[in-house]
């Protein structure tokens, strides 16, 4: 195992996803690669909107779609509510 110096930690705090920015019909894209498919692009969406949820406004939804028309694969997520 390689050790490594000077890393930063990263801050607490969801930056991969921009909930709190969406707005009623907003979508964004999350590309699919060899390291994340689409399953665990999905389950991380769900479990950082579920840890996240008691910062949303009340009744907050979201749909997510994988996204397999062309290239590249992914899953969309649109805000419903």
């Amino acid at each position: 195992m390689k050790i490594e110096k000077d890393v930063p930690v990263p801050p607490r705090g969801n930056k991969l996803y921009p909930w709190k920015d969406m707005e009623i019909g907003d979508s964004f894209f999350v590309e699919a690669s060899p390291e994340a498919s689409m399953n665990q692009i999905q389950n991380t969406m769900f479990t950082s909107i579920r840890h996240y949820r008691k910062d949303l406004p009340e009744g907050y939804g979201i749909s997510t779609r994988r996204w397999p028309r062309g290239r590249p694969y992914g899953i969309r997520v649109w805000r419903v509510k």
